[in-house]
């Protein structure tokens, strides 16, 4: 394939990485915390969610020599789980380094809204599915790419967001169930997600 070929396909890519990092920004834009959003939480986000999608193909790596990784069983399964899981911990990081605040360390008013730290998880979840659409991806048409990240992204980036209430819901309350049925629920999306995906 020509490099035109791939050139438009990452250029689809990038335009609407930016279109979603700019809906997101549209939801803080016009609060207080709108300068920290664009300073530290899209920094964040996007360098966390980028680490996270490094970490998610060296386990792929890894698995090969076990199972199938194309196969019904890590795609419905193994698949959701790990991912979800994987972007909580690089979320947990991604918060620590946007707000510094640690995983023992309840929200006060000086730290980050709910909101905010929702967004963060969103925009992590963008930057994994950016990276991935870039590099597992890059083959299909500009068309295609469109439609991947009209279709998909929205897949990676819900459940994060998800995930980032639960966590901020349990440091207010430390309810461990707060922070497992939005996880449960972020994997469930997810392998819902795939599962259509598999039999489509």
């Amino acid at each position: 394939m020509s490099g035109a070929f791939y050139l438009s396909s990452y250029l689809v890519s990038i335009i609407m990485f930016v279109v979603y990092v700019g809906i997101l920004g549209l939801l803080i834009i016009r609060t207080s915390l709108s300068k920290t959003f664009f300073s530290k939480v899209v920094p964040a986000g996007i360098s966390f969610g980028m680490l996270s999608y490094v970490v998610l193909q060296a386990l792929n790596s890894l698995e090969l020599p076990f199972m199938d990784t194309q196969g019904i069983i890590h795609v419905i399964f193994v698949g959701p789980f790990q991912e979800e899981v994987v972007k909580f911990a690089f979320f947990l990081l991604a918060l620590r380094f946007a707000t510094g605040l640690s995983a023992r360390k309840k929200p006060s008013q000086a730290d980050f809204d709910l909101k905010t730290s929702v967004l963060l998880g969103g925009l992590l979840g963008l930057a994994l599915a950016f990276l991935e659409n870039l590099i597992d991806y890059g083959y299909l048409t500009a068309t295609n790419t469109l439609l991947r990240t009209l279709l998909s992204w929205p897949f990676h980036i819900l459940p994060a967001m998800l995930s980032a209430l639960g966590f901020r819901k349990f440091q207010a309350t430390d309810r461990i169930s707060i922070l497992l049925v939005p996880l449960s629920s972020a994997i469930l999306i997810h392998a819902v997600y795939n599962t259509l995906l598999f039999f489509t």
